[in-house]
């Protein structure tokens, strides 16, 4: 998945890194998805990931990971998801296609 980011010059087709990340948590929160912004534990060592809480599916992002890994495990949550019925910005759906 990190390669799928990276065959785009580390961003959505040359998008700013910033604004793939909107637009990655955009579309997650179209598909009634809790995108939450915390700390993990050190021993994880992990960025973030998709899980479900009480029934909502959550997506947890590390607020100090690198902006690329933000972008990876962003594209990973919304590629578990049905996106054919929203819309998104070609960039996302380019990243989407490179990591599946």
């Amino acid at each position: 998945m990190a390669r799928a980011v990276q065959a785009h010059n580390g961003y959505a087709g040359g998008v700013d890194g910033a604004d793939t990340v909107r637009a990655l948590e955009e579309a997650l929160e179209r598909l009634d998805v809790v995108v939450r912004s915390e700390p993990l534990p050190e021993e994880a060592r992990i960025s973030g990931g998709f899980c479900v809480v009480r029934g909502k599916p959550t997506v947890f992002v590390a607020p100090d990971a690198p902006e690329t890994e933000r972008i990876a495990v962003l594209v990973d949550a919304l590629r578990r998801l049905p996106t054919t019925e929203i819309w998104l910005p070609p960039a996302v759906r380019a990243l989407l296609e490179d990591a599946g």
